[in-house]
């Protein structure tokens, strides 16, 4: 039997990825030299050229179940089960961050995954 929610929130990261996490993208799209956003050997990079979009945080599912009990989509909720700082943000600040219950889209299939029994 599916979880009953009672709301459910959508609740930015903190985390802006940075040339150095799409190191091994540009060395595979670029395998033969330098990629073009690339400025100095240490991998610091051009805003204006930089082939991947890299300024967007990441975005969490926060759930209260029926009984009250909270959940989140985020890796430290995951897989350690702890209360992080995303289901905070929710607690603290719910008319921002509420979406509808029946929320749909791209996030459902991941949802599912994570938040099953």
């Amino acid at each position: 039997m599916p979880k009953q929610y009672k709301q459910k929130f959508l609740v930015p990261g903190d985390t802006i990825r940075d040339c150095w996490y799409f190191r091994k993208k540009c060395q595979k799209q670029y395998p033969s030299g330098r990629p073009p956003c690339r400025v100095t050997s240490d991998w610091r990079r051009d805003e204006t050229k930089c082939p991947f979009p890299v300024n967007k945080p990441d975005e969490y599912i926060v759930a209260e179940t029926e009984d009250g009990y909270w959940e989140c989509s985020c890796p430290a909720w995951k897989f350690r089960r702890i209360e992080c700082h995303h289901i905070r943000k929710a607690k603290a600040n719910q008319g921002k961050y509420r979406i509808a219950k029946e929320f749909t889209g791209r996030t459902t299939d991941v949802l599912s995954k994570i938040f099953q029994s």
